[in-house]
Order: C-alpha cells, then structure tokens, then sequence
C-alpha cells in the first residue's frame, strides 16, 4: 500500500493530520489511498498527447483511460506555496467573527435581564407554601401573592447596550479591512463615467 510521509502530506490534505495508515495483517481490512489524475499524455507513443484519466490505488496503476472531462475545479481566496488548498477568507476574519459573536450575545444577554430581571424574594413575602415564588416565576400570571410587597426586589442591571454596538461596529470595519469587502461602499456615476482604462 501508498505510505504517507509528511511532505505529502502537507502538500495534498486540507488539514496537518495524517490519514489512516494501518498495518491490519487482514488484507481486506487494509486501507489503500486512491489518487484520481487528469493529464496530458502520449501514452500509445504516436506522437500526440491525449487527455487521460489515470487512476492509482496505493502505488498500483488500476486505470489509463482518454478522457474528455475533466471534473475537478479548486479555487483558494488566499494562494499558499506547496499547498493545494489555500487560505479561505472566512479563515482570514475567524477571530473577528467570533468576537462578534461572543458580543451580540451579551448584547441581547443584557437586553433580555433588563426586560425581564430576576427578583429577590425575602421570607416575609412568602404566603401559603411558597406561592409567591411559584407566581414570579409564571410569566403568564398577573396576580402575585405576598405578605410583604416590600421583599420582593428586582435585580438591578448597568444597560451595557450602547457600549457594545460601538465594539461591534469596530469589529465590522475590521472585516471590511481584512477582506476588502464593504456593503455600505457607493461609488459617484458622475466619477465612474470620468474613470479611463489606465487610471
């Protein structure tokens, strides 16, 4: 079967791990790796090259057939030496995305405790085996009873809401920044119709 070693490696997978490589004495338990290629080739010598489908399964030639389809494309935003798989641009503003993430789910964290925030509850409110608590924790209930009203006292919350739409909009110029790719980007027709070719 076709050993790996780690420049092969680094060169054909997307990812630095290595694939399975066993050593199973079950031969039918052993796993081969299968290069499907299309190339160019004089491979009945006339003198004319013919675009071929070859098939290898580990070091062992299984196909060599002309072709005229080819039905692989790759493309990679950012080009890498060595490598046939590049940098994606969601690999590029990764980090930023999950910033961002992280924000708006505080964000909506914090609107959701002001909107609806917990409530301390003292022993003196408590009336007929805890049906005070039962009732605060009903969002559908109107009616709360208590023996003392002035027990009952809400969590208060710092809106933070304002401060992290300023971050987040940070983080979205830095994606515009990173990527080169800006929604909000209008360009004047009267300067476009003044634009020549070599500008």
């Amino acid at each position: 079967s076709f050993r790996h070693n780690s420049e092969r490696t680094n060169r054909l997978f997307y990812t630095d791990d290595s694939p399975f490589d066993t050593e199973d004495e079950d031969e039918s338990l052993r796993i081969y790796v299968v290069n499907e290629c299309y190339c160019w080739i004089d491979a009945d010598n006339d003198g004319v090259a013919e675009f071929r489908k070859i098939t290898m399964i580990g070091s062992e030639l299984w196909e060599n057939e002309e072709t005229d389809y080819q039905p692989f494309v790759s493309a990679s935003y950012i080009l890498e030496a060595h490598k046939h798989a590049g940098t994606s641009l969601f690999e590029t503003v990764r980090d930023l995305q999950e910033f961002s993430t992280a924000l708006k789910r505080g964000l909506l964290d914090n609107a959701n405790d002001i909107k609806d925030p917990k409530k301390y509850v003292g022993r003196n409110a408590m009336h007929q085996e805890q049906n005070t608590l039962m009732a605060l924790m009903n969002p559908h209930s109107r009616y709360v009873p208590t023996e003392d009203p002035s027990q009952i006292v809400p969590e208060q919350h710092q809106p933070i809401i304002n401060e992290l739409l300023s971050v987040i909009q940070n983080l979205d110029s830095d994606n515009q920044m990173r990527t080169g790719i800006s929604p909000q980007l209008s360009l004047d027709p009267q300067i476009l119709q003044q634009a020549t070719e070599g500008a």
